[in-house]
C-alpha cells in the first residue's frame, strides 16, 4: 500500500486502481486481478463497527478435569476422537473414532441430545471438528481444552 501511495504522489509507474495484487509465498509469484466498481457501493457512508458480533458462536471448551468429573458421575456424554486410527490405538479414553477428514461423512453418528466432546492430541484438530459441527447445526459440542496431553 505504501508503494501505491508513493506512485500516486510522484506520478510514476502504473497505479493498481481497480486491481488486486497478490503474492503467493510458496511459489514466489505475483498475480493481479481486475475488478469493477459497483456503483451502489458509493452509497455506503460508514463502516460496520460492532465488532462484538460474531458470525459463529464461540466454541465451548471443557477441561480435562471437568470431563473426568462428568465421566465419574456417569453423566450422559459422548466423546468423539478425531485423531487417526493409529493414534487412537496407542491411547484413547473410550470415545468413538471419527477422524477429522471423515467427520462430515459421519454426522449421523454424533448425538444431538447429549453433550459431545471433541478430542485429539493437543486440541487443535478437535477445535476444527467442533467448528465443522457447529456449522452443521450442532449446538451440544465441546472441545477438550489442551487435548489428550492435558487429560
Amino acid at each position: 500500500m505504501a508503494n501505491e501511495v508513493i506512485k500516486i504522489i510522484t506520478g510514476i509507474g502504473n497505479v493498481l486502481s481497480g486491481k488486486l495484487l497478490t503474492f503467493d509465498l510458496l511459489s514466489s509469484r505475483f498475480q493481479t486481478f481486475d475488478y469493477k466498481l459497483v456503483p451502489k457501493n458509493r452509497e455506503i457512508t460508514k463502516l460496520f463497527t460492532d465488532y462484538n458480533m460474531s458470525c459463529a458462536a464461540e466454541i465451548k471448551e471443557i477441561t480435562a478435569q471437568e470431563l473426568k468429573e462428568k465421566l465419574s458421575r456417569n453423566e450422559p456424554i459422548q466423546i468423539i476422537d478425531v485423531r487417526e486410527p493409529d493414534e487412537f490405538l496407542e491411547r484413547n479414553i473410550g470415545g468413538i473414532l471419527i477422524p477429522l477428514g471423515q467427520l462430515e461423512k459421519n454426522l449421523d453418528k454424533i448425538k444431538k441430545d447429549i453433550p459431545s466432546v471433541m478430542v485429539c492430541r493437543s486440541g487443535v484438530r478437535s477445535m476444527r471438528a467442533a467448528k465443522i459441527l457447529q456449522k452443521n447445526n450442532f449446538n451440544n459440542i465441546y472441545n477438550l481444552k489442551g487435548g489428550l496431553i492435558k487429560y
